[in-house]
């Protein structure tokens, strides 16, 4: 009997990419929920296309459900999927990371632990919990940076100046809340504040080795008293020996946090003693970012994926076609109303150049101010053949918006 069946955990968001492309190979596609604590947001970006039916199965309910002769990979969707993943995979007993390390690629302060044993540039770091709050032994000159140990995106990441701000920060912590993802935040990681450039890199791993898939530069900037709002995201050439110890960091990187199948996302700060780990998932690019990566990338970011499982793999990184570039959209402004989204969406979509809009505002609804990627009031790709129409374009796109 031929492996031919892939189970998605948590498709959701930019994961309900991955079972159309699958279908196409021929492949039959199963999705699992992992918990029952997954965000609203992320249930409602559920589509079921691809899938052989449109349920989402518990993990005991798919072990029940599909023989192990015919699953060829169990893969997540989003990040909340990636420990039931492993899991599952384990049980499947196929081709996967190592669940007993998971933590390795999930917890933030474990993370930053390996990259220091197997002396990697790192970030100083300090995980504290409700029991213990004492940052004593951690100082910074350049600020401190405070953030769930267990969540994703810009989820809960709060920058002070100072030690004093931090500890009063600490002792407001709402030990019981939860995250993003649908867990309390039991553990926090403080860090020291970190300069430079950031990065991103996507990668697929197998046991051939590591292919790069992309290489992207995101611009932040200070908006709405905010440090941590996206202003864009800019896709580079993987190949530009400009970037040649970046790439090579991110790869050791993944090694050593033990990603030996399928995607990796990277984020990587270049400062001034070289590339420094952010933080890694172990998941596909969120957003838009694979659509895009799939105009100006060849093998793109999903195809490459879609290789690792089909046979089709090579270890050769992916190639430039065009250039491209991704705009957050921010709001400054207090009490904005669209009447008419589709109408904006419409004016937008319009400009020439533009690939992609997607808007999270709803009609006639006060636009929150903008403090980071958690309430971006929505994405443009923009694909040109030189920076200076990438930048005519992002601001042509920025004065439509307003």
């Amino acid at each position: 009997m031929s492996k031919d069946t892939v189970i998605i955990v948590d498709p959701f968001l930019a994961g309900t990419l991955i079972a159309p492309e699958l279908e196409k190979k021929g492949i039959q596609c199963y999705a699992v929920i992992s918990s029952d604590d997954i965000p609203d947001r992320f249930l409602k970006s559920y589509t079921s296309e691809g899938f052989v039916d449109k349920i989402l199965y518990s993990a005991e309910e798919i072990k029940n459900h599909i023989n192990f002769e015919n699953v060829l990979a169990v893969v997540p969707g989003t990040e909340t999927g990636v420990y039931c993943t492993e899991e599952l995979s384990a049980f499947y007993n196929v081709k996967r990371n190592n669940h007993l390390t998971t933590d390795w690629r999930r917890k933030k302060s474990v993370m930053q632990e390996k990259l220091v044993e197997a002396g990697l540039n790192s970030i100083l770091s300090k995980r504290i919990s409700q029991e213990n709050t004492s940052i004593d032994d951690l100082n910074s000159s350049t600020g401190y940076v405070i953030k769930p140990d267990n969540s994703c995106l810009t989820d809960g990441v709060v920058f002070v100046d100072s030690k004093q701000d931090a500890v009063k920060w600490i002792s407001q912590i709402d030990w019981k809340k939860k995250n993003i993802i649908g867990a309390r935040n039991d553990f926090y990681l403080v860090q020291e504040k970190i300069d430079g450039e950031e990065f991103v890199v996507d990668l697929v791993a197998d046991k051939k080795g590591i292919k790069v898939c992309t290489l992207c530069k995101y611009k932040k900037g200070l908006h709405n008293g905010s440090h941590f709002v996206y202003e864009s995201l800019e896709v580079l050439d993987v190949n530009d020996p400009n970037y040649i110890a970046l790439v090579e960091y991110a790869k050791n990187a993944s090694i050593v946090l033990g990603v030996e199948f399928g995607l990796a996302h990277l984020e990587i700060m270049n400062t001034k003693k070289g590339p420094t780990l952010i933080e890694l998932g172990a998941r596909l690019h969120g957003g838009i970012a694979p659509l895009v990566f799939k105009k100006c990338y060849s093998p793109g970011l999903l195809q490459s994926f879609v290789d690792v499982l089909t046979q089709e793999f090579n270890t050769a990184p992916s190639t430039l076609k065009n250039k491209a570039r991704i705009v957050f959209l921010i709001n400054e402004n207090e009490n904005v109303k669209i009447p008419d989204i589709n109408t904006l969406q419409d004016k937008i979509k319009a400009i020439h150049g533009v690939e992609h809009v997607k808007l999270f505002i709803n009609n006639n609804e006060i636009i929150p101010l903008t403090i980071d990627l958690g309430n971006c009031p929505g994405i443009v790709s923009l694909i040109a053949d030189r920076d200076v129409e990438l930048d005519l374009l992002e601001k042509t796109v920025r004065d439509t918006f307003q």
